[in-house]
């Protein structure tokens, strides 16, 4: 019996020694805090940016929303000619109608000169055509492609993502917010 409580007693030093709780500073959108963590031996500040779904949707035809999405560099990087899904990542539901909308650049994407972005939902340059110097100066409004008029509304033919593009060369900094004013078909 002696042995078994020197072994229990022997392997539960050893767990609380691997599992012993660290604390880590994160940064939420210039909030610190300080988590408890287990095993995470990093002394580092690890910054944290987490994106709420601040849009309404429409859901019965007729019925008006706003949709809200963001591209952040710093949380979702800038790989070359790839298609990122903007933040929050929810699906825009098929037959919502875009009426018009606007980027807020909030920082610039970079590096300007060989850097050709756009934004889609349906198929290429349907929100926003492609082109270089688009979304390069911090502070800037940009308009999308979708104005209110008949000619440029965009429906959708399926649940789709709102996605940025960016080619031939990697982003390296950059932060926007797309905002759609949208309605239900019918």
């Amino acid at each position: 019996m002696r042995k078994i409580s020197l072994f229990v007693l022997s392997l539960f030093a050893i767990v609380s020694i691997a599992v012993a709780d660290t604390t880590t500073t994160v940064t939420n959108r210039g909030n610190v805090i300080t988590v408890k963590t287990l095993g995470d031996t990093s002394t580092d500040t690890k910054d944290l940016d987490i994106y709420q779904d601040y849009s309404t949707y429409p859901g019965k035809p007729g019925e008006v929303g706003r949709i809200v999405r963001f591209y952040d560099f710093d949380v979702m990087g800038g790989k070359a000619s790839v298609s990122h899904k903007l933040l929050p990542v929810v699906k825009i539901k098929d037959n919502v109608v875009v009426r018009n909308g606007y980027v807020d650049v909030m920082t610039a994407v970079a590096p300007i000169a060989t850097t050709t972005n756009g934004l889609l939902l349906n198929a290429a340059d349907d929100v926003l055509a492609t082109g270089t110097n688009l979304l390069n100066v911090s502070g800037a409004y940009r308009a999308i492609v979708p104005v209110g008029t008949a000619a440029t509304i965009l429906e959708l033919t399926a649940d789709r993502y709102l996605c940025f593009t960016n080619g031939p060369t990697a982003i390296t900094s950059g932060k926007f917010m797309v905002v759609l004013d949208v309605e239900m078909a019918p």
